[in-house]
């Protein structure tokens, strides 16, 4: 079996927010969240905007500490990583963020900014950085000209290429992208998303990625965690998540993916109404106020993460009914 890179034990991260005068109350933004990645696979974390994605991502690259849980990369924990190794984890683990041009610096070149990485971690000398930023460049699909090239100066997608190459400078074994193709064209993140593909085989990566689109879930990724409301509602290959899911949210998830045939008759009802707040989650289920399947048990009691066949791990009370196509949407 392949050996386990990453992985999330319990993790949580509550942010206080002001209530009342003097009072505050917790937004519990990740929710007991446990995972395990094995090394060069790639794990999609999928959700509607809210459910805690991005501040998981946060979570993993250690640059916001957890309120409980911790990470665990290499055999060691991210979340109490101090002097050599915490230098030696920040090489390691890379992020690729949403928006290229808030995360590139507007008064640096970008050869200054793929550079930057290598400078801070004291890797080779001045030639030698200007010929890695080089090759960079070119990995990334870049033409080495560009370096002396500000920003502004370039498309959204090729800022996005700039920021890849960033994260590929220290030879990272995981890179963390949040949602890294959603503010580009389609054209151009089919682009980008081969890219991605092919410097994974190059690189010997391991991706965590973070998205809400399940057409480029099902373009990128190995297994399939589906967030809601801060919790893993669903985690499983991808294989067995778009041949039969077993949460009704990841059915109203798939469900909401737009078909090329008008003709094919739907056979599942995507997710209706919006989600609750996350400062006054739903009592028991989250899911329950929005769940054609909502039984009494749903409303009063909390269904656990649990391990089912061939490697699937579902919370749900009703799951083995929605397998065994037994469960039928309530009136």
């Amino acid at each position: 079996m392949t050996e386990t890179l990453v992985a999330a034990r319990a993790l949580e991260k509550h942010f206080p927010i002001k209530h009342g005068l003097f009072g505050s109350r917790p937004l519990r933004a990740v929710d007991d969240v446990s995972f395990e990645l094995r090394r060069g696979e790639t794990l999609a974390v999928v959700g509607e905007s809210g459910c805690g994605k991005s501040t998981l991502a946060r979570l993993l690259v250690g640059l916001i500490r957890p309120t409980g849980g911790e990470v665990i990369f290499d055999g060691r924990s991210v979340t109490w990583a101090r002097g050599a190794w915490a230098r030696d984890m920040r090489r390691d683990i890379q992020i690729v963020f949403q928006d290229p041009y808030s995360s590139l610096n507007p008064r640096m070149t970008v050869g200054t900014i793929v550079e930057r990485p290598l400078v801070i971690h004291r890797i080779g000398d001045a030639r030698s950085r200007q010929e890695t930023v080089s090759e960079l460049f070119r990995a990334v699909g870049l033409p080495p000209s560009f370096v002396a090239r500000y920003p502004h100066e370039l498309s959204g997608g090729q800022r996005q290429r700039v920021a890849i190459a960033r994260a590929l400078a220290t030879r990272p074994r995981l890179i963390v992208a949040d949602e890294p193709t959603s503010g580009l064209d389609v054209s151009v993140q089919a682009k980008i998303l081969n890219l991605l593909r092919d410097l994974q085989a190059d690189y010997g990566l391991t991706y965590v990625f973070i998205s809400h689109d399940m057409r480029v879930v099902r373009h990128m990724a190995d297994r399939v965690a589906v967030m809601y409301l801060g919790k893993v509602v669903e985690l499983t290959t991808k294989e067995a998540l778009f041949r039969g899911p077993e949460h009704p949210y990841t059915q109203a998830l798939l469900a909401s993916v737009p078909d090329t045939d008008p003709t094919r008759k739907r056979t599942r009802a995507a997710v209706e109404g919006d989600p609750p707040s996350p400062l006054t989650p739903p009592a028991a289920c989250r899911f329950n106020p929005r769940c054609p399947y909502a039984r009494d048990i749903c409303r009063t009691t909390e269904p656990p993460l649990l391990q089912r066949g061939g490697g699937r791990w579902t919370a749900c009370h009703l799951a083995d009914e929605i397998a065994a196509g037994l469960a039928a949407p309530l009136a």
